[in-house]
């Protein structure tokens, strides 16, 4: 093995980085010779002595995703040269828990191929730096994966309560089916809804839908007014068709909220039956809020 030696001086020294795993000990002769032409040789054994070498991490490199939506699954390469890949363990940190919490940051697979999944939290954009750790026990190995979230405008939210209305047909009065409906953009928190129609349906043709006077909502004719502004116009249900509310640029998010908990339901059929009161809010802001329902149970008595 002498070939992969030098000799300068007093100094042996090996050509190549030595490395236990690809050989653990060289066979070499070492010979000095005088000026006179004497000399001696001598065999030498020389162990390499074993150390832990640290794991190694692919590099895990840049990554777009949109909001309200987890990255796709995300390539983990990792080695070590004296533990198998499959006893290797992750270990994770983020920029930004607030955006991205050590929790929803998930590593699945075996051996040497592992993947990444990484969910933000709801309506959080930015860009979050995940740092991946992994580990032999011994000694680490550290990668950064940068992940940029774009914003995305949500449509605005209708929320009604998810809890059974009950109605009794012998009181004879329209009762409102959310007295606590809202309605928020948590992208757009001063909303415009000019233009916008709130439309309710699920009702029967024997069923009454209706606008109560109260929360400074009033009608006059097909007028919807807030205080004395108007800011819509009604068109009645008639043989169960929906009722609808036309809103202006009058309309501000407070008077549309309050018109949504003034809307009022009265059935006449003496039969126990429910109904399923369907809300939805069209064309605001270039978007339709997702249906929001509240059942009505009808009860005789």
């Amino acid at each position: 093995d002498n070939q992969n030696f030098t000799i300068a001086g007093n100094t042996l020294s090996i050509n190549s980085t030595a490395d236990f795993e690809s050989r653990s000990q060289y066979q070499i002769r070492v010979r000095v010779a005088d000026q006179h032409g004497a000399s001696f040789e001598r065999p030498f054994t020389i162990d390499v002595v074993n150390v832990n070498e640290a794991p190694f991490i692919a590099n895990l490199g840049v990554h777009v995703i949109l909001e309200g939506s987890a990255s796709g699954p995300i390539s983990i390469a990792v080695s070590d040269p004296e533990t198998p890949a499959g006893e290797l363990t992750f270990s994770f940190a983020s920029s930004n828990p607030t955006v991205v919490p050590i929790e929803n940051i998930v590593v699945s697979g075996e051996g040497g191929a592992h993947s990444l999944i990484v969910t933000p939290r709801p309506n959080q954009y930015g860009t979050v730096y995940i740092y991946v750790t992994v580990s032999d026990g011994l000694s680490t190995a550290s990668q950064t994966l940068e992940l940029n979230i774009l914003p995305v405008d949500d449509p605005a939210t209708l929320s009604l309560s998810d809890s059974p209305l009950p109605f009794r047909v012998r009181s004879r009065k329209a009762i409102t089916i959310d007295p606590s409906a809202a309605i928020f953009d948590i992208d757009t928190p001063v909303m415009s809804f000019a233009g916008a129609m709130l439309k309710v349906t699920g009702h029967t043709a024997k069923d009454k839908l209706t606008i109560l006077k109260q929360n400074s909502i009033s009608v006059r004719g097909k007028n919807v007014l807030f205080g004395k502004t108007v800011i819509g116009t009604l068109i009645k249900s008639k043989k169960g068709s929906p009722m609808t509310v036309q809103f202006n640029n009058a309309a501000s998010q407070n008077a549309v909220q309050m018109v949504l908990r003034s809307v009022a339901f009265k059935a006449i059929d003496k039969v126990a039956s429910s109904r399923t009161l369907q809300f939805q809010i069209t064309n605001l802001n270039g978007s339709d809020t997702l249906p929001e329902a509240r059942t009505v149970q009808i009860s005789p008595q």
